[in-house]
């Protein structure tokens, strides 16, 4: 049972400001209610953000003291600085910079002019303010307010922009001429179970990406500066509190069961209250997926309260169908919103599974670390999420108490977790186990540390133990094109070539040695990407010394279709399975840590992570993956980690909800539907787009899954006998059958369960709508581009994806009515037929792109070869762009990692691709979110690198003449520091602390990473295209049928600058 949220505390911390119980006058507005109840809180707080005098705006002297206006009591200050201008925050900001460093860490509430107190954690309904907009230029008349937890980097925040009203008959009437501004608060009602409470007023936020590698995800106050002027600010308790729970872990339900959520409602007014709470609910699914059945609804229960009182009122939310929901439950007084809980839930098939340990599904999840408001049930909560997902494994954390280890795990819990919940946990880490650098093994040590700890855990959990963890040679070994699709081999360096041989004999020993504790230890060696595995393959490790390879591989933003780079899913697999070949290496495959696709804003949406989840997994065990041993995490952490690559993948949200998101409704009907299922092939596809992947079960049920790559086909399919169509949630979907089975494939699977389906008649492409924007190009004349076709270094010596110059034949068409350029390939002899051939098309009048345009626009039709647009644009300043991908060694994720310009569809589509740009701002040079897609060259940020490296170099000269001189004074402390420490000791006193080692400084590391601002205009100057001879198509490598694309249409997107950061 999903218990209450802890009740709202009201104790004053460090550094609280507000008038509290304490500030009260004749209205009694401000009094206490007799049972401790105070509905307004004036933030006195606020006079130590202020950074202005009032006259600077208003006429007259502004009166301090406590005041009260429009029945609202507010606390004005007697200081000569008496007023906060909100202008100040985040000014200065500039890249590059990081979101935790910048934004959401504690210590940056002290940067960039920022506005912040701690207030009392409660359930507020409103911030009353008496601010104004004295007008001026380049600023936005309004102000962003956050409210939520900033503690351990979190950053649990709810933000509600309001407007802000001008100042009148420029401020000649004082004060008295100011309304008063009631921001809503209901959302604070999001924000129970948190220990402290941070309010902000900044400006307007806006999605940020990290550059310059997308790893680190948010939005930050980007953009105009906000034009108010605060004076004074009241918090508005709610007088009706209100929390949400239900009796089943994370609002995880079966169809057999009533959705039904408890509502637990308190009076803390003295007077008695009517209203009524609303739950409105929408699904299944996401609009994205748009699957029959889907709605939204209202339920309502009304509720009479006396002054004091407490009642529970139930919301029957039952929606009669399978799949993920989203729910916003609010509490309503008088017609007027004062608490809202947005929470979500799922509604699954009954769980029928029999698989056990022989299942391939495992999911990652740390238990206690990571979280900030850890449930009183934590355990049992995600234990039961574990078994109703249908996972049989699991890594990555223990079910003991921040810090602890698996040796701290009393036997009954993970007895009761196989008995209970179905799953146990693989991959243990045994001491010394990661083998770092050159490898450890030393024998006595070993049996002293690692045999009892090994001995121990058998028994317990899967005997599966992990051995290397991420410990590659050199990073420069695994971020390349593979020389088994068609790269280059490695050239390994000497001493890397010696640490990796020393490294692998202290493996050997080990594995051995481990594998002598008992017969039953079975080892998953290597856990990395797998050019490093190669290499221990290369040099013959002995095969009795492990059992099954290991592979990480995050994958992130990367579609599983997606064909190879240094990292894809395809590409790893069919890379190892080549390499195997080459080898002699027969051992299963297991993914260890791998298979993480975040959510946070600027990252894949909720649709997206979900299809890419479920199609990883199918693609995954077809293409041989034994194991997901630790795919996913369970949920979101809650502190800083969920802003990197990893910390929003979860398949559900943070604690204490832990509620899911729509991949784990689709992840729970994927392994119900493929329960004990096996690959069984897959049919041919009329495109490569269309996959229809099948698996047969234990039980004699065939099951094929079908979906694209991208887009939407209408397919017609011959079946000997006729199958169930379900959709990614288990639904029993409608299909028009007259002598054949007609359904619409989409990017979100289907199944089709039973019967018997042999083969797919006909496809037909449906193009979806789309914004074309502003029409730049019509590809209606040859003349439009210059004719030359000259070759480009840079598209030829990208580290993550080679290309090469290919032969195009060029003709200007009406393809299906529209004027469009018809590019077909050309064969040539070169065998690397996976690397993508490329022409280019200068434009002989390069097109300005007047103002500040959001993204390119293209209409394309081509046959799913993953063929892909690139462009190149110039700035003022002469950077000339190209949307390769940035190409810093360490932005191992910027290769349009997404597949946004990717033809890897059938038929007319029309494309979005983010142009490079600035977020609008007059005192901020912050990053669009997406510039990672794009390289910039000639720049005067490089021009710039040879003397800031020579100044680096001279600083750290000084530095280390400094860092000498400290190491001196340092070692004669430390002597005198001893005779203290011993004479203490003599006299039985406490010893003082011992001095502080100085820090050795790091030698600079100045490189050119891409990191640029934009000058606009921008120019159009080139179109870049390219189409690979051959693909990977599940487990084949297949030649394009058809190599050819018809270019339509090119336009401009512009966007204003309130929305330009907000794609």
């Amino acid at each position: 049972m999903t218990p209450p949220l802890p009740d709202v505390r009201r104790r004053r911390r460090r550094s609280v400001f507000f008038a509290g119980a304490g500030f009260l006058w004749a209205s009694g507005l401000a009094a206490a209610a007799g049972n401790g109840f105070v509905r307004y809180l004036p933030l006195t707080g606020l006079t130590h953000c202020a950074n202005l005098p009032a006259s600077a705006f208003l006429a007259g002297a502004l009166p301090g003291g406590p005041r009260e206006i429009d029945g609202i009591p507010f606390v004005l200050s007697a200081n000569p600085t008496n007023a906060v201008d909100v202008s100040v925050s985040m000014r200065g900001l500039s890249e590059p910079f990081r979101n935790k460093a910048a934004f959401f860490s504690a210590r940056s509430r002290k940067q960039y002019g920022r506005c912040t107190l701690d207030v009392p954690t409660n359930q507020y309904a409103a911030l009353h303010l008496i601010a104004f907009s004295p007008g001026r230029p380049a600023h936005i008349p309004r102000v962003t307010v956050r409210l939520g937890y900033h503690g351990d980097g979190a950053a649990i925040m709810e933000s509600v922009s309001a407007p802000v009203a001008p100042l009148r008959d420029g401020g000649k009437d004082g004060i008295a001429a100011l309304p008063v501004l009631r921001v809503p608060l209901e959302a604070s009602g999001n924000l129970q179970g948190l220990r402290a409470f941070t309010l902000e007023f900044t400006r307007d936020l806006r999605v940020h990406v990290a550059p310059p590698d997308p790893n680190e995800f948010g939005q930050v106050p980007a953009g105009p500066p906000s034009d108010a002027v605060i004076l004074a600010a009241t918090l508005e308790a709610s007088p009706v509190t209100m929390a949400v729970s239900s009796d089943e872990s994370g609002n995880v339900f079966t169809d057999a069961q009533k959705a039904l959520f408890r509502v637990a409602l308190v009076n803390r007014s003295e007077q008695a209250v009517k209203g009524r709470v609303v739950a409105r609910c929408e699904g299944p699914g996401t609009l994205r997926e748009a699957l029959p059945g889907r709605r939204v609804w209202e339920i309502e229960q009304p509720f009479d309260l006396a002054a004091g009182e407490s009642r529970e009122v139930l919301l029957d939310v039952t929606p009669g169908r399978r799949g993920w929901f989203s729910c916003a439950a609010g509490l309503e007084l008088g017609g007027r919103l004062l608490q809202r809980r947005e929470t979500t839930f799922a509604v699954l098939a009954p769980d029928t599974r029999r698989a056990g340990e022989e299942s391939p599904f495992g999911v990652w999840e740390f238990w206690y670390p990571h979280s900030v408001a850890p449930r009183a049930d934590q355990i049992e909560t995600l234990a039961s999420l574990i078994r109703k997902g249908g996972w049989r494994h699991t890594y990555g954390g223990w079910p003991v108490l921040k810090h602890a280890n698996a040796t701290d795990v009393p036997e009954a819990v993970f007895e009761e977790m196989k008995r209970k919940h179905k799953f146990s946990w693989n991959l243990w880490s045994a001491p010394e186990s990661y083998q770092r650098g050159a490898g450890w093994f030393h024998e006595a040590e070993f049996a002293e540390k690692v045999v009892p700890q090994t001995k121990r855990m058998l028994g317990l959990i899967e005997p599966w133990f992990k051995v290397l963890h991420e410990s590659r040679s050199s990073t420069a070994l695994i971020r390349r094109f593979s020389e088994y699709l068609g790269g280059a081999p490695y050239a390994m360096p000497e001493d890397e070539a010696r640490k990796i041989e020393i490294q692998m004999e202290n493996v050997r020993k080990y594995c051995l040695a481990l594998k002598a504790v008992d017969p039953r230890v079975r080892l998953v060696l290597f856990n990395d990407y797998p050019a490093f595995v190669f290499q221990y393959l290369q040099r013959k490790f002995p095969a009795e010394a492990y059992d099954v390879v290991g592979l990480e591989g995050a994958m992130f933003l990367r579609r599983p279709e997606r064909q190879p780079d240094w990292l894809s899913l395809l590409g790893n697999l069919h890379e190892t399975r080549r390499a195997f070949a080459k080898l002699g290496c027969a051992k299963p495959i297991w993914t260890t840590e791998a298979l993480y696709h975040p959510t946070a804003p600027g990252a894949l949406d909720l649709h997206d992570q979900a299809v890419i989840a479920v199609r990883e997994a199918m693609l995954a065990l077809h293409l041989g993956v034994q194991r997901m041993a630790a795919a996913g995490c369970l949920k979101d952490p809650a502190d800083d980690y969920r802003w990197s690559n990893w910390g929003s993948s979860g398949f559900c949200f943070r604690d204490p909800d832990i509620n899911p998101k729509p991949s784990y409704a689709m992840y729970a009907w994927l392994t119900q539907v493929l329960d004990q299922a096996k690959p069984a092939g897959h049919l041919p596809p009329p495109n490569p787009a269309v996959h229809a992947l099948a698996f047969e079960r234990a039980d004699g049920v065939r099951v094929v899954a079908l979906w694209t790559a991208r887009g939407a086909q209408r397919l017609s399919l011959k079946c000997s006998a006729t199958p169930e169509v379900r959709d990614a949630y288990g639904n029993l979907l409608p299909a028009k059958n007259e002598g054949a089975l007609d359904v619409t494939a989409t990017e979100t699977p289907i199944y089709l369960v039973g019967g018997r389906v042999e083969s797919i008649v006909s496809a037909q492409p449906v193009e979806e709508p789309a914004e074309a924007g502003r029409l730049l190009l019509d590809f209606a004349r040859a003349d439009d581009f210059d004719p030359s076709r000259a070759r480009s270094a840079l598209l030829e010596s990208s580290w993550d994806t080679p290309r090469i110059l290919g032969a195009f034949d060029e003709a200007w068409v009406t393809e299906d009515g529209a004027s469009a350029l018809r590019l077909e390939l050309k064969a040539d002899a070169d065998p690397r037929k996976l690397l993508p051939r490329y022409t280019i098309l200068p434009l002989a009048k390069p097109i300005v792109l007047e103002g500040q345009p959001a993204a390119l626009t293209f209409r394309v039709k081509g046959h799913a070869g993953w063929g892909r647009l690139l462009f190149e644009v110039v700035d003022a300043k002469g950077r000339v762009w190209t949307s390769c991908g940035n190409q810093y060694e360490g932005a191992s994720n910027a290769a349009d990692p997404e597949g946004l310009a990717f033809v890897n569809f059938e038929g007319w589509r029309t494309l979005t691709f983010p142009l490079p740009g600035m977020i609008a701002s007059p005192d901020q040079s912050v990053y669009r979110p997406r510039n990672f897609l794009w390289w910039p060259v000639n720049t005067p940020e490089e021009r710039e690198i040879p003397a800031r490296q020579e100044q680096a170099k001279a600083d750290h000269a000084r530095a280390r003449e400094e860092y000498q001189a400290a190491l001196a004074q340092h070692a004669e402390k430390l002597a005198k520091y001893e005779s203290a420490r011993a004479a203490a000791a003599a006299a039985g006193k406490r010893p003082p602390s011992p001095p502080k080692k100085p820090v050795e400084p790091r030698p600079p590391n100045i490189r050119n990473m891409g990191l640029c601002a934009v000058d606009y205009p921008l120019t159009l100057t080139k179109i870049m295209v390219t189409q690979r001879p051959h693909i990977l198509y599940v487990d084949q490598e297949l030649p394009v049928a058809r190599p050819v694309l018809w270019l339509d249409r090119l336009g401009v997107l512009n966007a204003s600058a309130d929305s330009l950061a907000n794609p």
